[in-house]
């Protein structure tokens, strides 16, 4: 009944990621032995454990790293303040939500390979899905998704969460706005769920 989330997912949204790691030219050959050090230490009594000072002392005079002990210390102090993992615990009761998307897939239709939408209902609590193919992504392939997921699946949600899907949203405004649809908007209305983008 209930689903985790991390935490650094949610408090990470809008803030600049690197795409890819910064070199390090002198900490890099070594990083793997000092992680391996300070893994190991985790494992002894705290004053058995490897200082700053000690990691770099060993690293000059085992491997012949050359780089000053601040060097050393920046990196140690960086792999130690990494943060957990963090869970927020969401709780979603049965019927509240379900998400929907297209997806692709190559079947064989009377012998030829055909490419078709599948329409894909996804329900947030129990995790169950339901499928149901078409030759396009229109809108009254989506309306006849929904009605079919619906009924196969003993009932609408509260909500159903979606892409910004051209068959749902006329014009995408700021943060979570959105001016959908006219038929899209006598859909949900007629269904009586909330949907989310």
């Amino acid at each position: 009944m209930t689903k985790l989330v991390n935490a650094a997912d949610v408090t990470e949204l809008g803030k600049y990621h690197a795409t890819k790691a910064r070199p390090a030219p002198v900490i890099g050959p070594v990083s793997g032995i000092i992680d391996t050090w300070l893994e190991a230490d985790k494992k002894v009594k705290p004053k058995q454990r490897h200082t700053t000072h000690r990691i770099w002392r060993r690293l000059v005079d085992e491997y012949g790293f050359t780089g000053g002990e601040s060097t050393v210390r920046y990196y140690v102090r960086a792999k130690k303040q990494q943060p957990k993992d963090t869970f927020l615990l969401l709780s979603i009761v049965p019927g509240e939500a379900a998400q929907v998307d297209w997806g692709e897939a190559d079947v064989i239709m009377g012998g030829i390979q055909t490419r078709i939408m599948l329409f894909c209902y996804h329900l947030a609590l129990s995790g169950i899905s339901f499928l149901m193919g078409f030759p396009h992504s229109r809108q009254e392939a989506l309306f006849e998704g929904h009605i079919e997921a619906f009924h196969q699946l003993g009932g609408v949600p509260d909500r159903i969460i979606y892409d910004n899907m051209k068959v749902a949203v006329k014009t995408i405004l700021t943060g979570k706005e959105r001016i959908e649809q006219d038929a899209f908007i006598h859909f949900r209305n007629h269904y009586l769920f909330q949907a989310d983008f």
